[in-house]
């Protein structure tokens, strides 16, 4: 017989960490099992934004990547925000991908606020996307029963 987890379970197990030392595992909980769907919304949200914003598009439209290769641009970022969320920063492979992201991206001249920018980007457009439209908020005071 297969176990059904409770709907706030999870949220248990993540409030029972430590934020500090279990950082990781709390993201990962919440972006790849808690939220994957939003996750996922607000990721593509977080692409497309960058766009708004005259530097950043620039050289993006510049790469010729976005327009001739559409799929295959967004598909590569998939793939290493991905490995960061499943593996992180630490893990062999989430430093091949740290290390792929900067090889990438240093051929071009990018300001430290753009690369803040898309940062934050992939970092608030999923948390206020899974605020907005999730199943429940992130942050839950008083959970109420499924």
């Amino acid at each position: 017989m297969l176990h059904r987890r409770g709907c706030y379970d999870r949220l248990a197990d993540i409030r029972r960490r430590d934020p500090v030392a279990d950082y990781h595992a709390i993201y990962q909980a919440t972006a790849l099992y808690e939220f994957p769907f939003d996750t996922r919304m607000g990721l593509l949200l977080a692409f497309w934004r960058t766009f708004a914003v005259p530097s950043i598009a620039e050289v993006l439209a510049a790469t010729g990547e976005t327009i001739h290769r559409t799929d295959r641009r967004a598909d590569d970022t998939g793939i290493l925000m991905y490995t960061l969320i499943k593996y992180g920063l630490d893990h062999p492979y989430g430093r091949t991908a740290t290390r792929r992201l900067n090889q990438i991206h240093r051929r071009f001249t990018i300001s430290n606020d753009d690369y803040r920018y898309v940062l934050g980007t992939f970092l608030f457009a999923p948390a206020r996307w899974i605020d907005q439209h999730g199943w429940r908020p992130l942050a839950v005071t008083n959970a109420r029963p499924c």
